[in-house]
C-alpha cells in the first residue's frame, strides 16, 4: 500500500488518494493535463497492479491464478520445482537450473522494485528480495535464493488470501438486501427492483421473506429476525409504527411497510460505506507501521553491505562467508511480516466483524452489542 501511495504521490496531476486493499479499489482525482489515464494504468501496471474500472468486471471474485500474487505464486513454485526435478535427474546442472529458476522467479519482483524506484521508492520489500536473490545467485547460494522467492511468493498470496476473505464479507453484507420487492399501488401488488424504492412508497413483505427496504410497518405484525443486521439473536416483535430494517427477515405473517430511506442509504448500504470506510482508513498501528518501514528498510539495506565488505576491507577476512551473511541479514531483518501482517490483520478483523453481524468493529468499538447494550453502529448509521 505505501509503495502505491508513493507512487501515486510523485506523479503529477494526482490528488486526493483512497486505496483500499480490503476491496482492491482505488479512488484518486487525475488531471490528464498532466498525466494522461493511459500513463497511470500503466505505471500501476508496473507495479503488478492492473487496473480495472469499477463496474467493467462481474462481481465474483477472479480465479486465485489469475491474479498477479496468484501468478507469483505459480511462476516461483513451479520453477523451485522443476530445478529440484532437474538436479535430482542432472546433478551436474543443478547449480544453473537453480539459478535460472531464481532469476525467472525474481523477475516481476524487479520490475516492480524498478518501476517503485523510478517514482522516488527505492527502498521496497521487492527491492530488498530482489538483491538478495540476486546476491545469491552470484556467490552460488542459488537454491537458497529460489526458495526465498517461493516462500515471498507465498507470504503474498496469503495476504491476497485475507483480503479476498474481506471481499467476500463485504459482498455477503450486500446479500443481506433481496433484490426485488413487493410494491403496494392502487390495492394491487406488482413486482419491482429493490433499488428503485423510494421513501413515501409501501411495500408487502411476505412470510419468510426478508425486508428490501429501512420503513416503518403501516399494517400487520410479525416476529423479525434482525440478527444479520443488528446481531440481536432473539426474534424481535413489532407491529404498526415500529422501524424495520433492510436484511431482516419476517417471521411470521404479512407486513405492509411504508419505505422510509431509499436502497442507496438504507441500513445494510450504510453498513457496508462505514466497514469499507474502516478498512480504507489506516488505524494508527498501520501508519505506524509505514513510518517505521520507510526508516528500517534503508537501514536493514545499509546494515547488509557494511556487514558483507567491512570485514573484508578493515581485517582482510574472505569476502564469500560475510557475503553470505550479509545477504542473510538482510532477509533475516526484511520488514515483509511487519509490513504484509498489519494490512491482511485489520482487513481480516473487520470481515470477520462483518461476517458475524458485529457492526461496532466498524465504528471502533470492539465490543459486542450485548457488552455495551447498544447497537453502536445503527445509532451511528442514523
Amino acid at each position: 500500500m505505501r509503495t502505491v501511495d508513493g507512487v501515486l504521490g510523485h506523479l503529477p496531476g494526482v490528488s486526493e488518494v483512497q486505496l483500499s486493499v480490503a476491496a482492491q479499489s482505488l479512488r484518486l482525482h487525475l488531471d490528464e493535463t498532466q498525466t494522461s489515464r493511459a500513463a497511470l494504468e500503466a505505471e500501476l501496471s508496473r507495479l503488478g497492479h492492473p487496473v480495472t474500472l469499477q463496474g467493467a468486471q462481474g462481481s465474483d471474485e477472479p480465479a486465485w491464478h489469475t491474479t498477479p500474487k496468484g501468478r507469483l505464486l505459480l511462476l516461483s513454485v513451479s520453477a523451485a520445482m522443476l530445478a529440484v526435478a532437474v538436479s535430482w535427474v542432472y546433478p551436474r546442472a543443478a547449480d544453473l537450473a537453480f539459478s535460472a529458476a531464481a532469476l525467472l522467479a525474481a523477475f516481476p519482483l524487479a520490475r516492480s522494485a524498478w518501476a517503485a524506484a523510478r517514482r522516488g521508492q527505492p527502498f521496497t520489500i521487492n527491492t530488498l528480495v530482489t538483491i538478495a536473490v540476486v546476491g545469491a545467485v552470484t556467490i552460488g547460494e542459488a537454491a537458497e535464493g529460489t526458495a526465498v522467492v517461493a516462500l515471498f511468493a507465498v507470504g503474498e498470496w496469503l495476504e491476497g488470501y485475507a483480503a479476498g476473505r474481506a471481499r467476500q464479507g463485504i459482498r455477503a453484507l450486500a446479500a443481506l438486501t433481496p433484490r426485488t420487492a413487493q410494491l403496494l399501488e392502487g390495492g394491487s401488488v406488482r413486482e419491482v427492483s429493490a433499488d428503485l424504492l423510494q421513501p413515501g412508497q409501501q411495500i408487502r413483505v411476505g412470510t419468510g421473506a426478508r425486508v428490501p427496504a429501512d420503513g416503518v410497518i403501516v399494517a400487520g405484525a410479525s416476529s423479525l429476525d434482525d440478527s444479520p443486521v443488528t446481531g440481536e439473536s432473539v426474534p424481535v416483535h413489532k407491529g404498526e409504527g415500529q422501524e424495520v430494517y433492510a436484511g431482516s427477515i419476517n417471521g411470521e405473517g404479512v407486513l405492509d411497510v411504508q419505505v422510509s430511506r431509499p436502497a442507496g442509504d438504507n441500513t445494510v448500504a450504510r453498513i457496508i460505506r462505514l466497514v469499507e470506510e474502516a478498512q480504507s482508513s489506516r488505524a494508527p498501528t498501520a501508519r505506524f507501521i509505514d513510518r517505521f518501514s520507510a526508516w528500517y528498510t534503508p537501514l536493514i539495506l545499509l546494515a547488509g553491505v557494511l556487514t558483507a565488505t567491512l570485514p573484508p576491507l578493515l581485517t582482510g577476512a574472505e569476502w564469500l562467508p560475510w557475503i553470505y551473511k550479509g545477504l542473510a541479514l538482510l532477509l533475516i531483518g526484511c520488514p515483509c511480516a511487519l509490513v504484509l501482517s498489519v494490512p491482511a490483520a485489520m482487513t481480516s478483523a473487520l470481515s470477520a466483524g462483518a461476517r458475524r453481524a458485529c457492526w461496532c468493529a466498524a465504528g471502533r468499538c470492539l465490543k459486542p452489542w450485548r457488552a455495551c447494550g447498544q447497537w453502536p453502529l445503527i445509532r451511528r448509521a442514523r
